[in-house]
């Protein structure tokens, strides 16, 4: 906006703390998806322990990597960041229910997790990042 190269350099040193939180992984719910906590402590209707993947916060991610790839002609971002947006699109299911997050890993002190979350609360979130 400003031109400055300051700001610039003040959004990379961000974007790399950003990227600590991108998972690499195959698994669809995992790859470029940031990790997203509800409170740190639980989540979800079930009041489970463990971490949410997607979540709809994770497109976060997707829309500042693909600003980021705007300012700098970086083309990786702008990919990074369409698959981090993308990724979120899976809390959305073909019969038209959703969730607001995936809970990860399979199982969490012995309760099985590794499921969608119940509550359908805020993943429209996840679709106005897509649309902007």
């Amino acid at each position: 906006m400003t031109g400055e190269e300051k700001y610039l350099r003040g959004a990379e040193q961000q974007i790399a703390v950003l990227e600590l939180f991108d998972g690499q992984q195959p698994d669809y719910h995992l790859h470029e998806t940031a990790i997203r906590h509800w409170d740190g402590y639980w989540f979800g209707k079930r009041r489970v322990f463990g971490d949410t993947f997607p979540h709809y916060w994770s497109a976060e991610n997707g829309r500042t990597f693909q600003r980021y790839a705007r300012l700098t002609g970086n083309e990786e971002y702008n990919i990074r960041g369409e698959h981090s947006l993308r990724g979120v699109l899976s809390m959305f299911f073909e019969d038209g229910t959703a969730t607001c997050a995936y809970v990860y890993p399979y199982s969490v002190n012995g309760q099985k997790t590794d499921f969608a979350d119940p509550y359908a609360n805020d993943q429209d979130w996840g679709l106005c990042m897509n649309l902007e």
